[in-house]
């Protein structure tokens, strides 16, 4: 099994509701997309990395009292454990592993989000 870990620093940026503008036309907050974009720019160096061909695995931990974001992709195995944390008043943990998958898209190291089979993810602090 192949995998590379990742730990991003930074306050972990959930993915947003988009707004409607004029017409209709949906419009991407700007602090999204560049998290999005520093994210997948972080990946694309990250030690190990490589493209993902088959199904992959995601196990993301955010961190708040860090103000990090540690990310391990991984070719399908066994699931990592973590111990079960929350808190109140930070973004939900949902948003924040969408912002991961797309940013895993954009980097190249998945060709679809539909390759994630498998997550797991916590937020602490």
């Amino acid at each position: 099994m192949s995998a590379f870990e990742l730990t991003f620093p930074g306050r972990p940026v959930p993915w947003a509701r988009v707004a409607r503008g004029k017409g209709g036309k949906g419009i991407t907050p700007a602090k999204q997309l560049l998290h999005r974009r520093a994210l997948a720019k972080a990946m694309q160096f990250a030690e190990g990395r490589h493209a993902f061909v088959g199904p992959v695995q995601l196990a993301v931990t955010f961190d708040y009292t860090r103000n990090e974001t540690r990310i391990r992709i991984a070719g399908v195995g066994p699931p990592a454990r973590y111990d079960k944390a929350y808190r109140k008043g930070v973004a939900d943990v949902d948003n924040c592993i969408k912002q991961v998958m797309e940013a895993a898209e954009l980097a190249g190291i998945v060709a679809d989000d539909v390759q994630f089979v498998s997550v797991h993810a916590e937020k602490c602090g």
